[in-house]
């Protein structure tokens, strides 16, 4: 690896902290990990559950249809809920230590890798709160440096609930295969282009020496299943459309039956056919809704497509709570 190379190249360290539910009944906030000391304070949720519910329908609000509109200035509105979300997140104390955390790695570097952050953030007991754990915490702004935390990549931004995490070994020396599923339906096929959609994986990765992409030529739940068997890879790609049912809170991803018609995939069922391929790592959604979160107290948090995944034991998933365009 060039010298120019390992120095575009980040290595994180991890500052993890996690908002649970006391044994008396109250919220805390409590850094379990960090480069330096791991202080705890009271966590009060920055909305109410009512607050919650409306805020998340206008973030997903289109304009022009009946119901709530959109934010006149989005970018605003993300900065003000991004600061209420990391005032909520870091009282005093904990800001602190992740400002200074973050100031020492900035300047610091190993074998010519630049050091980063790795937030961490856990939630644990709190499944009777989607007024906590459904929020767009990727919004995390700080409003005293003037700054999103996940812009830049100098720091990571990664949620847990509570699931099993599977403890991993480094890979090194070998390529990253990458299986690339873009299923679309018969009844899908003026929606987008399945060509163009695999060509922006192409191009993505098309610099990266170390990673191979593959097509899957099949894309059934069982052809899925089948070549992940025959040819293990360690993230799986899946470009196409996704839709939340709001009554039971259930996600899916609009996979191919055999004949080609539309088979609507929840997250569970997804999660049956991958949980035992153990050469799989990441789950990357390129559909609507994939990372879509219950938003009503009495729902199963794990209902989702990612949190289906990650609760049957896949180490990780990428996926965005509201719709995407391409």
């Amino acid at each position: 690896m060039s010298d120019l190379t390992r120095a575009q190249e980040v290595e994180y360290q991890d500052f993890e902290i996690e908002v649970s539910e006391c044994r008396c009944g109250y919220l805390e906030v409590r850094v379990l990990n960090s480069p330096f000391y791991r202080p705890r304070a009271p966590f009060k949720a920055p909305y109410s559950p009512q607050q919650f519910q409306k805020l998340m329908e206008r973030l997903a609000a289109k304009p022009g249809l009946e119901g709530p509109q959109p934010f006149s200035n989005p970018e605003a509105k993300a900065k003000e809920i991004g600061a209420e979300l990391f005032e909520a997140l870091f009282p005093d104390e904990i800001a602190a230590n992740l400002r200074e955390s973050n100031a020492v790695l900035a300047g610091v570097s190993h074998g010519g890798y630049r050091a980063g952050l790795r937030l961490r953030i856990a939630f644990h007991n709190v499944s009777d709160h989607p007024e906590i754990f459904g929020l767009p915490w990727e919004l995390l702004y700080d409003p005293k440096k003037k700054e999103f935390l996940a812009l830049g990549g100098r720091v990571l931004v990664v949620r847990y609930q509570d699931a099993p995490r599977a403890a991993l070994k480094a890979r090194e020396g070998r390529a990253l295969r990458v299986l690339s599923m873009t299923p679309r339906a018969k009844e899908d096929e003026h929606t987008f282009d399945r060509e163009e959609a695999q060509s922006l994986l192409d191009k993505a990765v098309r610099l990266e020496p170390f990673v191979q992409v593959r097509r899957l030529r099949e894309p059934t739940l069982n052809g899925l299943r089948r070549k992940l068997l025959q040819d293990p890879c360690e993230v799986l790609h899946i470009f196409g459309h996704g839709a939340f049912r709001e009554s039971d809170a259930t996600g899916y991803l609009v996979f191919e039956n055999e004949d080609g018609s539309r088979d609507y995939v929840s997250g569970q069922q997804l999660a049956d056919h991958l949980q035992d391929i153990r050469e799989l790592r990441l789950v990357v959604l390129v559909a609507c809704k994939g990372g879509r979160l219950p938003r009503k107290n009495g729902q199963d948090p794990y209902s989702g497509v990612a949190t289906a995944l990650v609760q049957a034991g896949l180490p990780a998933a990428v996926a965005m709570q509201q719709n995407i365009s391409v």
